[in-house]
């Protein structure tokens, strides 16, 4: 049960002069109403008639106030009670209403409610209800019949992934109504379930046929309205079957009900994404290749708003450190990102279960020729991506391990590079020398050493 304050429209009440006001005055309690019923698949139907129909029913409690010395009671307490004429308990709830009370003393020209709301009746029936609310001197026991026609309601999952097929369940609630309608109780009756797919060109295939039975005929209880329920419990063989579009057909001998439910399974892309080495040398590899395996069913890819066709895109990104100048005396490092793709589309992909293998070449020569190395093997970041219908679907960081070579370099500035001119120790300029005993200078570059042959 459930205590909720809401507003009215306005409506004046005459404030008695100089004198508290009277709670019997300005509060009233019509009794329960039925406020809305439920259709098959439980959804809200709303309901304006003054007979109690089995649904969402509750009891309403209004006070008109215009503010003033409200006679507060002691108690603000309230206790109500369901249960069948059997004396099985439907519901007990106890609440406190004060600050509902306190309200009325600064409400101004605005009548105030309180919903004792009671619980969702699936049956009609004969039920013994007990409210007690001391504050309006309210001590009642009485009987409330909930009327109701037969019917079926169907509760259940009509979707799910794969893997979780053990999840799904469909049950069909049957009800004979109250009072009773006599061709309503028979002693036995049938469903019959079939499960089956639907092609593109709209040819059924029944995976799956199975009856059972229920019974509505309760005599042991007359007051209260006669339920079954039923199950369907083969949704297991969708496990085989694989992602797709299935309808669950239910009919019924009771009431000559039929039904067909849409049920959805979904699929999990499923990728794989890798390097096609572990280790690459520079100088060396001129190319890093990332493989892409990709499988996907239901529901199908569909073009985005910005396609032709259904389009799914695999992409690359690899962050790599160079140096900004290589003149500049100061090492400037940034991170520089290199971006790949491969774009599909085809208009099988919106109707079809979709497998792709397809490879993406990296030109890691190019990177790596400005790559500035912080160790002899670095790890630089890779992340390989999956999109289609404008959204990643799937992302995976990958290492990508090159190892430094220097013979890779193509050329080195030295000290032994330029000209060299031979010196002997006078300071006099000679050919080179050939005796390895001789002491001389070299020059190279505006620097001289001495040297022996």
């Amino acid at each position: 049960m459930f205590f909720a304050a809401l507003l009215l429209p306005t409506m004046e009440t005459a404030a008695q002069d100089g004198n508290k006001v009277s709670l019997d005055s300005i509060i009233s309690a019509p009794g329960p109403i039925t406020w809305y019923m439920l259709d098959e698949d439980f959804k809200q139907i709303e309901y304006t008639d003054t007979v109690l129909r089995a649904g969402f029913v509750m009891e309403n409690v209004f006070a008109v106030s215009d503010g003033g010395d409200i006679d507060t009671p002691d108690d603000t307490s309230v206790h109500s009670s369901l249960s069948t004429i059997y004396g099985t308990p439907i519901w007990d709830e106890r609440a406190d209403l004060g600050s509902f009370f306190e309200e009325l003393g600064y409400t101004e020209g605005n009548a105030l409610n309180i919903t004792l709301k009671m619980l969702n009746l699936l049956q009609g029936g004969v039920y013994k209800y007990k409210m007690k609310f001391p504050a309006l001197n309210m001590d009642k026991e009485e009987e409330l019949v909930f009327y109701d026609v037969a019917n079926m309601r169907k509760t259940g999952r009509t979707f799910c992934n794969v893997g979780e097929v053990a999840k799904m369940s469909m049950l069909y609630i049957f009800n004979t109504g109250y009072p009773f309608n006599q061709d309503t109780l028979q002693a036995e009756n049938k469903v019959k379930f079939q499960l089956f797919s639907v092609d593109k060109d709209n040819h059924q295939k029944v995976i799956d046929e199975r009856e059972k039975t229920f019974s509505l005929l309760d005599r042991e209880k007359p007051l209260v309205a006669g339920i079954d329920t039923v199950a369907y419990d083969g949704f297991g063989l969708l496990e085989e079957l694989g992602p797709g579009e299935y309808y669950l057909d239910m009919s019924c001998d009771w009431n000559n009900i039929e039904r067909t439910t849409r049920v959805i399974l979904n699929d999990t892309l499923r990728a794989e994404m890798k390097l096609d080495k572990d280790l690459y040398v520079q100088g060396e590899d001129k190319k890093a290749k990332v493989s892409f395996k990709m499988d996907y069913g239901y529901p199908y890819i569909h073009a985005a708003e910005d396609e032709q066709l259904p389009t799914v895109r695999f992409f690359t990104e690899l962050r790599a450190r160079y140096k900004d100048d290589l003149e500049e005396s100061d090492t400037i490092y940034t991170d520089s990102l290199y971006t790949d793709s491969l774009v599909v589309a085809d208009s099988k992909f919106a109707e079809e279960h979709v497998y792709l293998e397809k490879e993406i070449e990296i030109d890691l020569d190019n990177i790596l020729s400005h790559y500035v190395f912080e160790n002899d093997v670095d790890t630089l970041s890779l992340t390989a991506s999956i999109s289609f219908e404008g959204t990643i679907q799937k992302e995976k960081h990958l290492k990508l391990l090159v190892k430094r070579n220097s013979t890779s370099v193509t050329h080195i500035s030295t000290d032994n590079d330029g000209p060299v001119e031979y010196y002997n120790l006078n300071g006099q300029r000679i050919a080179a020398p050939t005796d390895k005993r001789q002491l001389y200078i070299e020059r190279r570059n505006g620097k001289a050493v001495v040297r022996r042959k």
